[in-house]
């Protein structure tokens, strides 16, 4: 008999702690609900002034439309007068890309002639830079055979003395 109350104990008591578990488990999946349909009150909140705001700017939006379609009526009249100037802004801008042609032609030609001066000068500069070395040797020749002739002459004096 003690055994059997025992188990009917034991039994009670796994219930129990089965129930409480039931219970905890219950409590935190009403804690959870909570929350989750606060959160979706607050959703609700938010969506309800975000569809007053969205009345008012669609207002304004209406409003604005039918401002812009009256600028519009107005603008479309001016339309032709600007595709006039654009028309005559097109023959200015061919008229200016065939004179920028013709610079840049030009300036071609002249860098064409700028290098061809360029070597014109650096072939007189190396035939300058030879005559000089040679003048400079010359010179030195010069003053060699100048040396001499004083040597000479003076060999000269000596022997006829």
């Amino acid at each position: 008999m003690l055994k059997k109350l025992n188990s009917e104990l034991n039994d009670n008591t796994s219930s129990l702690e089965n129930e409480n578990k039931n219970k905890n488990n219950l409590e935190k999946d009403k804690r959870g609900f909570e929350a989750s349909l606060k959160d979706v009150q607050a959703k609700l909140d938010d969506a309800t002034r975000t569809k007053g705001e969205l009345t008012k700017k669609l207002a304004t939006a209406q409003s604005q439309l039918k401002d812009s379609l009256d600028r519009l009526d107005e603008e479309t009249g001016d339309r032709e007068k600007l595709q006039q100037n654009c028309s005559h802004l097109e023959i200015e801008i061919k008229q200016l890309e065939a004179e920028l042609e013709a610079a840049n032609n030009t300036i071609s030609k002249l860098e064409r002639e700028r290098d061809a001066l360029k070597q014109q000068i650096q072939t007189l500069t190396d035939k300058l830079n030879e005559t000089n070395k040679k003048i400079i040797a010359l010179e030195k020749d010069n003053r060699g055979l100048a040396s001499e002739i004083e040597e000479l002459s003076a060999s000269f004096k000596n022997w006829r003395r």
